[in-house]
C-alpha cells in the first residue's frame, strides 16, 4: 500500500480495486449473517424473493461530510483514453491545444474533483520530464507494447485538469514492476473491502489519521492479454501486433449495461457508508476502455455508468444521515445480497435530503417504505430515475439514448414508494 498527500487529508492509504460488474456487487457465499455484503447497516430479513423493503432514516441523528475526491477520475495512457480519447489534435472537435471540447463538457459535468495520471502500469515505465517543454520524443512503452509520442505529457495533463475543473493527482514512477509488485486487491464486494481495512487502521491505532483511497475502481478487467509486460516489445511482431488488437475489445458497448451502472451506485454507497473513513475513490478510467465516456470520431457516448456517476455528484446533498435498511434477499445460486441498497444525504441545515435507491432485482418491482423519524413519507416528491428495458441494456454510437435518466416524481403512500426493477432513484425530499 501507499501514502500520498492531499488538499483534504494529510494522510490517504491508497489501494486499487478490479471489480468485476453485475447486476449487483458479487456476493459471498451464504454462510450465514456473516454472509452479507451489507452488515452496517443493512439487516435481510425473509424469504430469497421478498421484494419489500423498508429504509428508516434518523433525521435527528448526526450527519457527516463526505469528500467530494470520492468523485475522481484516473487517465491512463492505454488503448485511447489519451489519443483520440481526450486528445486529439486535428479533429473539428477538439480545441487548438487538441483537447477534445465534448470530452471536457462530459467530464465537467461528472464533476471530477480529481484525476490520477498516467497510470496505472504506464506509470512504472514513464517519466514526467520527457512530457514537458517543447521537445518531445516519441518513447516505447514497455509496459504496454507501444510508443507514446509524448505528445501529451505533464504539461498537457495539468492543462486539462483546469479545463475541466479537476485536480491533478500524479502517479510517480515506482520502477517497472508487475501488478503484483504494486498494491492490488481483488474485490467481490466493496463493503467488505473497506470493513476489513477499517479493521486493519483501527488495529494499527491509525483510524481517523489515515484515510482509505480507492486510487482505481473498475468496472470488470481491462482486455489486455499478453500484458503488462517488463521489456520493450517489437509492436511490428504480427503476435504482438495481434495481442495489442485484442484489446479493441474493450470497446464492445454491450458489456457497459445497466447491471454496471447499479454495480457502480452500489459502490459508491458502500464509500459514503463509510465517509469517516473513505477519502478518495477514483474510477479507472473516465475515457474509454472501461470508461463511462466512449469517444469516436464524430462524438461520445454517455455509456449507463456515466448517467449514474453524474447523478451521485450533481444531486446528492453534503453530507451522509443516519439511515437503517431493511430487505429480503435477492439470491444467485448459493449467494445473496439485499434487494435494495440505500444511501440518504442531507444538507447542512437539515432540511434538504437526497435518498438514492438502488432495486437490484432484475425484473420485478419493489415496494419500498421510506420512514423519516416515525413518520412515513406521503405525497409526490421530486427524483431521478435510470432504467433500462433489461438488465443489459446499453448506449452505443447507433443507440446514444437507450438508458438515460428520467427527472419525475414518485409517489408515496403511507411511506410506500413502487421502484421499477433493476433501477437507480434519487429522491428529494425537503423536511422542516
Amino acid at each position: 500500500m501507499s501514502l500520498h498527500t492531499s488538499k483534504t487529508f494529510p494522510r490517504i492509504l491508497s489501494f486499487v480495486v478490479l471489480s468485476a460488474a453485475a447486476a449487483w456487487p458479487a456476493p459471498a457465499q451464504d454462510s450465514g449473517p456473516a454472509a452479507n455484503l451489507l452488515p452496517n447497516p443493512s439487516q435481510v430479513d425473509g424469504p430469497p424473493e421478498d421484494t419489500q423493503a423498508t429504509v428508516t432514516i434518523d433525521a435527528g441523528a448526526r450527519s457527516v461530510p463526505y469528500s467530494r475526491m470520492i468523485f475522481g477520475g484516473f487517465i491512463e495512457h492505454f488503448d485511447g483514453q489519451v489519443y483520440g480519447g481526450l486528445f486529439e489534435p486535428g479533429s473539428p472537435l477538439s480545441d487548438d491545444r487538441g483537447f477534445r471540447k465534448d470530452v471536457i463538457e462530459a467530464v465537467k459535468e461528472l464533476k471530477v474533483s480529481v484525476v490520477r495520471w498516467p497510470g496505472g502500469c504506464f506509470a512504472s515505465g514513464y517519466h514526467w520530464k520527457d512530457g514537458v517543454g517543447p521537445r518531445r520524443k516519441p518513447t516505447p512503452d514497455p509496459v504496454w507494447g507501444v510508443t507514446d509520442p509524448n505528445t501529451f505529457g505533464t504539461d498537457e495533463f495539468v492543462e486539462w485538469c483546469r479545463l475541466v475543473g479537476s485536480e491533478p493527482y500524479i502517479c510517480t514512477n515506482a520502477g517497472n514492476g508487475t501488478p503484483e509488485d504494486s498494491c492490488i486487491m481483488l474485490s467481490d464486494g466493496p463493503e467488505q473491502t473497506i470493513t476489513g481495512v477499517i479493521d486493519v487502521l483501527k488495529e494499527a491505532g491509525c483510524r481517523g489519521r489515515v484515510k482509505i483511497a480507492f486510487d482505481e475502481w473498475n468496472l470488470r478487467g481491462w482486455h489486455h492479454p499478453g500484458f503488462p509486460r517488463k521489456q520493450v516489445s517489437d509492436e511490428s511482431n504480427p503476435a504482438m501486433a495481434a495481442l495489442i488488437a485484442k484489446r479493441d475489445i474493450n470497446a464492445m458497448a454491450s458489456q457497459y449495461s445497466m447491471a454496471d451502472a447499479l454495480f457502480s451506485a452500489s459502490f459508491l454507497n458502500a464509500c459514503l457508508r463509510h465517509a469517516e473513513d473513505v477519502g478518495m475513490a477514483n474510477i479507472a478510467p473516465i475515457v474509454n476502455t472501461r470508461g463511462p465516456i466512449y469517444v469516436h470520431p464524430k462524438g461520445i457516448v454517455k455509456r449507463t455508468t456515466f448517467h449514474t456517476l453524474a447523478m451521485y455528484a450533481n444531486q446528492l446533498e453534503d453530507r451522509v444521515g443516519k439511515l437503517d435498511l431493511e430487505a429480503g434477499r435477492l439470491m444467485q445460486g448459493s449467494r445473496w445480497v439485499p434487494m435494495i441498497d440505500a444511501i440518504a444525504t442531507v444538507d447542512e441545515s437539515g432540511k434538504v435530503w437526497a435518498i438514492a435507491l438502488v432495486n437490484r432485482h432484475p425484473s420485478k418491482h419493489a415496494a419500498c417504505t421510506v420512514r423519516m423519524k416515525e413518520m412515513l413519507l406521503e405525497g409526490r416528491y421530486e427524483a431521478t430515475i435510470l432504467a433500462g428495458d433489461s438488465t443489459d441494456a446499453f448506449n452505443d454510437v447507433e443507440h446514444p439514448n437507450r438508458v438515460v435518466p428520467e427527472r419525475t416524481q414518485l409517489s408515496f403512500n403511507k411511506g410506500i414508494v413502487n421502484l421499477p426493477p433493476h433501477s437507480l432513484a434519487i429522491v428529494r425530499v425537503p423536511w422542516k
